[in-house]
């Protein structure tokens, strides 16, 4: 998140030739940075009565954080969107196309949605598990990963746009959001184990990576395989 934080904002402050984003609904070459709030709804029956028999608590999805960075060009937009709780995080790359006219109140995008759900905690294990040798008196956590493609509602206000800075180069912008995600493959596998520190690696730009050392787990239910969210956002453009 801070490599995407730090990305967004160099290249907001760089001076291209990109245009504003025009309150009658057509940017053209806008690149807008964005934070907001947002609500997942998933109805994990079995995985919810599971952990209330095996460990007395229910994993709620309560209001949390999302950020996205955008980008715009004649009727279509990309970009890159990750969401996250204390136990959840939803990362998806998407590209789509504009639905609305020109002059129209709201810019609103219907976007194919590439993504990936993660879950991790470490106050919840397989029940009647022994750890492997080489787990023995490591900091054991327990994962879950499911990939998905989704639908995005990608909805901006123009009534509520502005400029604003030296020349008006920076843009503000707000909106909302609806999303529909569904894992296709079928492929969300339960992970338990530890980050195997003694194996890290860093990469050319410095980025230190720790490979998870585990096992697959098929004891636990899985998550389902559908889900929803819906969130708003405020964001600055060039």
């Amino acid at each position: 998140m801070r490599k995407l934080l730090f990305t967004a904002v160099m290249l907001l402050s760089v001076k291209a030739t990109f245009a504003q984003l025009n309150a009658d609904g057509s940017p053209t070459d806008v690149l807008v940075f964005s934070l907001g709030l947002h609500q997942t709804f998933m109805n994990n029956g079995a995985f919810d009565a599971w952990t209330l028999a095996n460990f007395n608590k229910k994993l709620n999805q309560g209001i949390n954080g999302e950020g996205d960075l955008a980008y715009f060009w004649k009727k279509y937009d990309g970009g890159v969107h990750l969401s996250a709780s204390s136990s959840f995080v939803f990362g998806d790359l998407y590209f789509g196309t504009k639905l609305t006219p020109v002059h129209s109140p709201i810019s609103s995008y219907l976007n194919l949605d590439l993504g990936i759900l993660g879950f991790s905690r470490h106050d919840i294990m397989p029940v009647d598990y022994t750890p492997t040798p080489d787990q023995q008196g490591k900091d054991l956590k327990l994962k879950y990963s499911m990939p998905y493609l989704g639908l995005t509602s990608l909805n901006y206000l123009n009534n509520l746009h502005f400029r604003f800075g030296k020349h008006k180069k920076m843009s503000f912008n707000t909106g909302f959001y609806f999303t529909a995600g569904y894992d296709v493959f079928n492929d969300g596998k339960w992970k338990y184990g530890y980050d195997d520190t003694a194996n890290e690696s860093i990469d050319a730009d410095g980025n230190v990576s720790t490979p998870f050392k585990s096992v697959t787990i098929n004891t636990i239910p899985r998550l389902n395989r559908f889900f929803m969210e819906a969130g708003i956002f405020v964001g600055i453009g060039n």
